[in-house]
């Protein structure tokens, strides 16, 4: 999503807390998430997290 720049260190403001959501969604173990591109340019998208049954 946004060329890779959903997982990079942010260059501004506004891809910081996207940055910090995707991040924290990838390593908390409860969870099982996935970040889906929304067109071809692969700059739109959205993220889905499902807490795993305990």
């Amino acid at each position: 999503i946004r060329e890779g720049k959903a997982f990079k260190q942010p260059e501004d403001d506004g891809m910081a807390g996207i940055v910090t959501l995707n991040k924290r969604m990838a390593s908390d173990p409860r969870l099982v998430s996935l970040v889906l591109p929304m067109d071809d340019d692969y700059t739109d998208g959205f993220a889905v997290a499902v807490v795993k049954q305990q």
